[in-house]
């Protein structure tokens, strides 16, 4: 039998194995996160789409689904992830824009999804082009 002092080593061996693949940093030209600040005193979700033109809300996809992974606290931040660089959306997208919807999370929460994309139940949209995002720091403030 093993003592628990002999399987330290191994444990600190696969730390940074298993860590290493989840986090990525961010180069100069290659952003893995958008940060949104949630200036007010309301919970809110986020959803990030390049259909502009059509500022039409996705209807095939509610950010509850995630849990709170699209879920930004009152009064604090959160991140808009993606394995690969925010960068590459934009050169695969004719309209250099991308668009960030905020909603209130309760409306969410409460009213069925059909009824929010059908009435159009946002706090606010932001349409952002790559240089807008480069020029913020890749950080959104809302309010």
């Amino acid at each position: 039998m093993k003592s628990k002092n002999s399987l330290f080593p191994v444990i600190l061996l696969l730390i940074p194995i298993l860590f290493s693949g989840t986090c990525k940093k961010d180069k100069e030209d290659c952003h893995h996160r958008i940060v949104i600040n949630n200036n007010s005193n309301a919970d809110i979700y986020f959803q990030s789409e390049f259909n502009y033109p059509d500022t039409s809300i996705n209807h095939y996809y509610n950010p509850t689904i995630e849990g709170n992974v699209f879920k930004c606290l009152a009064n604090s931040s959160a991140g808009d992830f993606t394995s690969s660089c925010w960068e590459s959306y934009f050169y695969d997208i004719p309209s250099d824009t991308l668009m960030v919807f905020i909603f209130d999370a309760n409306v969410l929460e409460t009213v069925p999804w059909d009824t929010v994309c059908a009435n159009y139940m946002i706090l606010k949209r932001y349409d952002l082009s790559l240089k807008d995002l480069q020029n913020s720091d890749w950080t959104i403030v809302y309010p």
